[in-house]
């Protein structure tokens, strides 16, 4: 069982100016030209198309997929960018309902004012491995070996990938949408073992330097974060640096993936050095990150579906981050200016410490008391600005002692819309008896922290006897 149990807490976005006075570290739409972008595109991943029972048939569900479409349809987009884990259990018959689901709303590849909407689709490790999981997904769902090799994706990707969606499949491909270059990598075989994982981009790459080069964007796409990009070091599933090197050369490259399901109210999800890194989130649900405990007992915190709205302009490009289902805007547009060589206001070392902390409101305090065989407690939520929500609070349980243990949960609402408010502006979690130190007196410290590692000011509650023995629960 989870040390600590989170029950409510959210932070609600103060406006440009904020509480504390200081001005969000974000790039002003109000500093660049006006008029309609070069290229307005789609950017989504894992989309996990799955199949499941329903009525004792066989059913696969594409409502989050074909809401999202229309959605951006409605935006006028020139392509879709879909960053892998299209199917669920990579069969064929999941694809289908993705297939289907792209011409209801595109007919013939077609916006409705009959402009070409183009597909940069790449698969992901679901689309190669799927039918292995769940206990071996589709040897349950097709005993017979024969036809079971039939339904499977990747042992018929080349069939099956021109006949479902119209173009021949190839490991790496690149298409020109408006005079923009995109590169797609589809999943490697190998990729968990690491041999040749994504090593195709460095071949691809060089072969094209010369048309890439340039202060004009070109945009890459595969399923795994690139390794030391966005969402840090420690984001699960890296590649093994192959495309981050390759990419290296370029400041005008644009990196998207998907895979880690990182929540895009994450402000590490995009990340600018020698190039500009995004990850595409989920399409399905959102993850949380290793580095936090998670969360008992579980609940729909993660159940959330997002993308962006990408819009390139000649001086900038714009990402709009959005929740689906429901529709709203998840926090404020991320503005990355033009050409990329000479701005970056996403380079790790440019953000830490220069946007305002969240902070809890003046004259807060924690209320905590030793019952049930743990320490439970309860605090205001912290307030702050739309770059300074909280989205995880340390926590630190100091014994009579001096003997200290920390601990930290995620803001149950860290992946939401900011309107999403919860009933009870507070907080309540609890640390289990054998988290704590040894001691008859407690004292609680709580300190609001953003997804970058800026902290606010910490509050702390009155020390607390312990008045008997509490169970080992």
């Amino acid at each position: 069982m989870n040390d600590m149990v989170s029950r409510r807490g959210f932070l609600t976005g103060l406006g440009a100016i904020g509480l504390f006075g200081h001005k969000v570290f974000a790039v002003p739409h109000g500093a660049f030209s006006n008029g309609e972008p070069n290229l307005r595109f789609a950017l989504m991943s894992d989309v996990h198309i799955s199949m499941k029972i329903k009525d004792g048939k066989w059913h696969n569900d594409a409502t989050k997929f074909i809401h999202a479409l229309k959605w951006f349809r409605d935006k006028k987009i020139d392509a879709v960018v879909i960053a892998g884990d299209l199917a669920n259990y990579g069969m064929i018959e999941e694809l289908e309902v993705m297939a289907a689901a792209w011409e209801k709303v595109f007919p013939g590849g077609k916006a409705p004012d009959g402009r070409k909407v183009e597909k940069v689709f790449v698969t992901g490790n679901h689309d190669w491995e799927g039918p292995i999981y769940s206990g071996g997904f589709s040897k349950q769902l097709y005993p017979d070996p024969i036809v079971r090799k039939e339904k499977e994706f990747y042992v018929n990707r080349a069939k099956a990938w021109e006949k479902l969606f119209g173009e021949k499949y190839e490991p790496i491909y690149s298409k020109t949408v408006r005079g923009y270059t995109f590169i797609g990598q589809h999943w490697d075989p190998k990729a968990w073992k690491g041999c040749g994982f994504f090593g195709l981009v460095k071949k691809f790459i060089e072969e094209r330097a010369a048309e890439l080069s340039g202060a004009r964007p070109f945009f890459y796409v595969q399923h795994p974060p690139l390794k030391a990009t966005c969402n840090g070091p420690k984001a699960w599933g890296q590649d093994v640096g192959i495309a981050t090197k390759a990419l290296s050369k370029f400041s005008n490259a644009v990196a998207f993936s998907g895979h880690t399901h990182y929540t895009l109210t994450d402000e590490t999800s995009i990340w600018q050095d020698a190039f500009t890194a995004v990850n595409a989130s989920s399409l399905w649900y959102t993850g949380k990150p290793n580095l936090f405990q998670p969360v008992s007992p579980k609940t729909k915190m993660y159940n959330t579906t997002q993308g962006a709205l990408v819009e390139v302009y000649d001086d900038r490009i714009v990402i709009v981050r959005r929740q689906f289902m429901p529709d709203e805007t998840l926090a404020e547009d991320w503005v990355v200016p033009l050409p990329v060589k000479e701005n970056k206001p996403y380079k790790p070392s440019n953000r830490l410490g220069k946007s305002p902390s969240p902070q809890f409101p003046l004259g807060s305090a924690v209320s905590a008391v030793l019952a049930g065989g743990a320490l439970k407690m309860k605090f205001p939520q912290a307030l702050g600005e739309p770059n300074a929500r909280v989205f995880k609070y340390e926590v630190t349980v100091e014994s009579e002692g001096a003997e200290t243990r920390s601990h930290e949960f995620m803001d149950p609402r860290f992946n939401k819309a900011p309107s999403q408010k919860d009933a009870e502006e507070s907080v309540q979690l609890m640390v289990r008896a054998k988290s704590l130190p040894p001691g008859e007196k407690y004292r609680v410290s709580v300190t609001p922290c953003d997804s970058l590692g800026n902290k606010g000011k910490a509050i702390s509650s009155e020390w607390i006897l312990r008045k008997k023995k509490i169970s080992k629960s």
